[in-house]
């Protein structure tokens, strides 16, 4: 079903269909002594001859329901940040639909992918092939899909890694023994040196008797220990690598051997550090009573509790 839109003379109107997905650019008909002229638009107005009438729709000339571009293999696209090494290749896919049959353009790092520029480059309707990898091709490519129906993308992150001929080693004396207060902040860092890009993890100890507190442990030199989550790594002029482990609100809980593990293709190196919390204030005040004041302890607590609630 088509719209109808009476305009006068030189007017102009920014025409848009409402399909099923949404808001789409339209198609211009101006007619005039019984001569039609088809046009597109889907940015700003659209200029109507005088003595024109203007008719737009979200149909082509056929008839056909114009449907936005989606990609049609997305469980193909759920890997969005890839790492390869120096020589490999690399297949970006974006499969996509549509109607009218959409176009796709590739950028790097948001500016238009330049073969000449490159390494090895090879296209194929939804796919981007890049081979023989060198470290310059390391860098964020976006799909753009395109037609008069609308617009859809997707980013990959590549990554590029250089062979090395050593394991990483950790410099400087980090991490280091600390002490936190209850509900303070505090940090490790650890610095490693690597001819490439290593990855840094967080190990924490698992006490005994706390096991079954964690979904899944580590056995490291006949000790149990919990993968924490991986943060960022900073690159220093120096050559080195940074990585920090946050610790907020710290509780009991938190305190123990923690291990800061430097890891690359040739092998790993690691350093631990304990961290120790502090007691509660209150607790702490309590554990210094002796074992008579035991019920004047409880008492206190108890009215803590009465006036937190209040």
């Amino acid at each position: 079903m088509c719209q109808c839109l009476s305009v006068t003379p030189d007017a102009e109107v920014l025409l848009h269909g409402m399909g099923r997905d949404g808001l789409i650019p339209a198609t211009v008909k101006t007619s005039k002594d019984s001569q039609t002229d088809d046009s597109s638009t889907g940015r700003s107005g659209q200029k109507l001859p005088q003595g024109s009438n203007g008719e737009y729709t979200n149909e082509d000339p056929t008839g056909k329901q114009w449907v936005r571009p989606r990609f049609t293999q997305p469980t193909k696209m759920r890997r969005r940040v890839i790492a390869r090494p120096v020589g490999s290749s690399v297949r970006l896919k974006c499969a996509a639909s549509g109607y009218p049959q959409p176009d796709i353009t590739w950028l790097k790092d948001n500016k238009p992918l330049a073969p000449e520029d490159m390494g090895d480059i090879k296209k194929k309707k939804w796919t981007l092939t890049l081979k023989s990898l060198r470290p310059g091709d390391s860098g964020k490519y976006t799909c753009r899909v395109f037609s008069r129906a609308g617009e859809i993308n997707a980013t990959y992150k590549v990554e590029v890694i250089q062979t090395t001929r050593s394991k990483p080693i950790l410099t400087g004396t980090h991490p280091v023994n600390t002490t936190v207060d209850y509900g303070g902040t505090t940090s490790f860092q650890c610095k490693v040196r690597s001819d490439v890009k290593p990855v840094i993890q967080w190990l924490k100890r698992v006490e005994y008797g706390s096991e079954n507190k964690y979904n899944s442990t580590i056995d490291v030199g006949g000790q149990k220990f919990v993968v924490l989550p991986m943060g960022e790594v900073w690159s220093r002029p120096d050559g080195s690598y940074l990585n920090k482990l946050m610790i907020s609100r710290a509780k009991e809980e938190d305190a123990g051997m923690y291990i800061c593990l430097g890891a690359n293709t040739m092998g790993y190196s690691f350093r631990s550090a304990f961290l120790t919390v502090l007691p509660e204030p209150i607790k702490a005040e309590c554990l210094q009573w002796r074992i008579s004041r035991k019920k004047d302890c409880w008492l206190m607590f108890s009215l803590i509790a009465v006036i937190s609630v209040e």
